[in-house]
């Protein structure tokens, strides 16, 4: 939705920029990295191409290595 309402010109470029680093963490988590790989066609094809070409964080946060609690495989 969001992306939507910034290709729309709805919403500003700097809102836009915090729902983008949002989601770049969110991709890269082991679970969403998994469910990608299974269910891409459940997206449109903007949005596939839009998450596809994210770069990865530089430091993945998740909510386990936020509170130093996740684990190490």
């Amino acid at each position: 939705m969001q992306l939507t309402n910034y290709v729309y010109g709805l919403m500003d470029r700097q809102l836009w920029e915090g729902w983008r680093g949002l989601l770049q963490h969110y991709v890269a988590a082991p679970g969403i990295t998994h469910y990608w790989k299974l269910r891409p066609e459940v997206f449109s094809e903007r949005f596939r191409k839009f998450v596809n070409a994210l770069e990865p964080p530089a430091e993945q946060r998740t909510v386990g290595n936020l509170f130093g609690q996740e684990r190490k495989s």
